[in-house]
């Protein structure tokens, strides 16, 4: 029994001290500003427009200028990641999903496709979207987006995978 109340104690003190930790911080007088320590903080206040001038200047310096890397654009792996699973559009239909989350022609319904790019090239993207009035919604992974098409389309989604930086 002794052991009994023993834990019974602890687990009290484990649940109360939390408690009353909160209950000393809504308690707490915050009408007081934080002052902060002199050593750090030099007095300001007594400086004149010059000096506070002088002193920003002391502490404040130009960064430095940026400065361009050349990389090389990788290929798209070709992989899209979803919540439903991961896939190739070229290789498989895509995961399994339930049959309420499935519709064959869910782009003539809301407009919305997946877009994606042979490479990383931003340039070449942007001008695909322009060129065919795409809206880009979402980035999904490695080159592909959630797009939606125009609502008035003079394409086809044929002419938009026949375009060579469009990988599917």
């Amino acid at each position: 029994m002794g052991s009994r109340t023993w834990l019974v104690s602890v687990l009290f003190l484990l649940v109360s001290m939390p408690m009353a930790t909160a209950v000393n911080a809504a308690q707490a007088d915050h009408s007081t500003p934080f002052v902060a320590d002199e050593q750090f903080l030099p007095e300001v206040a007594s400086l004149s427009e010059e000096e506070r001038l002088v002193l920003a200047a002391e502490h404040w310096a130009p960064m430095p200028q940026a400065q361009r890397v050349a990389v090389e654009l990788t290929e798209s792996t070709g992989i899209i990641h979803m919540a439903s699973g991961s896939f190739d559009p070229l290789a498989s239909a895509g995961p399994d999903v339930p049959f309420g989350f499935s519709r064959l022609s869910d782009a003539t319904h809301t407009g919305m496709v997946i877009l994606q790019m042979v490479n990383q090239d931003a340039v070449l993207r942007d001008a695909v979207v322009e060129s065919f009035d795409l809206e880009v919604l979402d980035i999904l992974h490695d080159e592909a987006w959630l797009v939606r098409l125009p609502p008035t389309t003079g394409f086809t989604l044929e002419d938009l995978k026949e375009q060579s930086e469009v990988r599917w």
